[in-house]
């Protein structure tokens, strides 16, 4: 598989990285540096569909459907504020996938892992 970071040698000093909304500048002046950029790749045409698909159609399982009842207790896990990651909108389409199931049987966890707990602002821009 090609790698989605393509490797680049930098004469400049100053550095740039993004950290949350901000950006962290560096001075690495007198360091022997080499930067990884990522390669951008496109996005599916159809993400909710391929969401769908994937539920319908797994490699190797059942359909999600199948696979979960009516009467289960399910735990959802989301990443926290630190992963870019879609949750708000994948968050919904798994509610529907799962929409046999009792909304009170559904459990959803923030994970945070060894980070902070997300702020109540963060919560709400990640759901």
């Amino acid at each position: 598989m090609e790698s989605t970071f393509q490797r680049c040698e930098i004469d400049k000093v100053n550095v740039s990285l993004p950290f949350g909304k901000t950006q962290v500048e560096l001075d690495l002046s007198g360091i022997n540096t080499t930067v990884l950029e990522p390669r951008f790749v496109a996005g599916l045409d159809d993400e909710k569909g391929a969401f769908f698909q994937a539920c319908d159609s797994p490699i190797g399982a059942n359909q999600l459907k199948e696979s979960i009842e009516s009467g289960d207790r399910v735990a959802i896990l989301i990443p926290d504020a630190t992963r870019p990651f879609p949750s708000h909108r994948v968050l919904l389409w798994l509610m529907e996938a799962i929409d046999h199931v009792a909304k009170e049987n559904v459990v959803i966890i923030n994970g945070t892992g060894s980070h902070r707990g997300n702020t109540p602002e963060e919560l709400i821009a990640i759901m």
